[in-house]
């Protein structure tokens, strides 16, 4: 029978960049103070293919990021594959480990600023779009009434791209302005298929 392979030895083989974050948890009791280290692995997104059946989860607080919390044997063979990584942060919070001249941070912001490029363009092409269908809807409705108010996905949209332009964009806002589009638009074509 085949032996199957580590999770490190499958991330080594395939060149997969990753990080190591050891979580320090302290709990402050009356007689009691304890101490404890989580460990677990930080990969991208685009690396989950690779990866499949591992168990990585999203994690909440990194766009394209996820982990997967390491056993007592993998914490064992991480310690022997020391000589691999660089300490590149140690606070009272934890340690983060990087692979040697492969930064899991750098690849992470690399990874987002192309994000925000991507996502300037489409809200930038998108709120153009909506502001022609607005030109023309709105042409409309004045000859009707007086009421004119822009759709509600051309306010999510209008919201989006606000957020994307500025200097430090909240991903995690855009991720639910995205997420209130989709629901959105399925709410739309549930209603359009219900007038057929």
């Amino acid at each position: 029978m085949k032996n199957k392979k580590t999770i490190f030895e499958v991330l080594f083989e395939k060149e997969i960049c990753f990080a190591v974050n050891v979580s320090l948890n302290t709990f402050n009791g009356k007689e009691i103070d304890e101490n404890s280290r989580d460990y677990f692995l930080m990969v991208q997104k685009q690396d989950l293919e690779e990866l499949k059946n591992m168990n990585f989860k999203k994690t909440d607080n990194y766009v394209n990021v996820y982990e997967r919390v390491l056993s007592v044997s993998e914490i064992a063979e991480f310690k022997t594959y020391m000589d691999k990584f660089v300490k590149v942060q140690h606070d009272q919070f934890g340690r983060v480990y990087e692979l040697k001249n492969n930064s899991f941070k750098k690849l992470h912001e690399s990874i987002v600023c192309d994000l925000i490029k991507k996502l300037r363009t489409f809200f930038i092409i998108s709120n153009a779009a909506f502001e022609f269908y607005d030109s023309i809807h709105d042409s409309i409705q004045l000859s009707f009434s007086r009421h004119i108010a822009p759709s509600k996905m051309h306010q999510l949209h209008k919201m989006a791209l606000v957020e994307i332009e500025k200097e430090n964009p909240d991903l995690s806002l855009i991720d639910k302005l995205l997420s209130e589009m989709e629901s959105t638009a399925k709410n739309g074509k549930r209603h359009k298929s219900n007038k057929l």
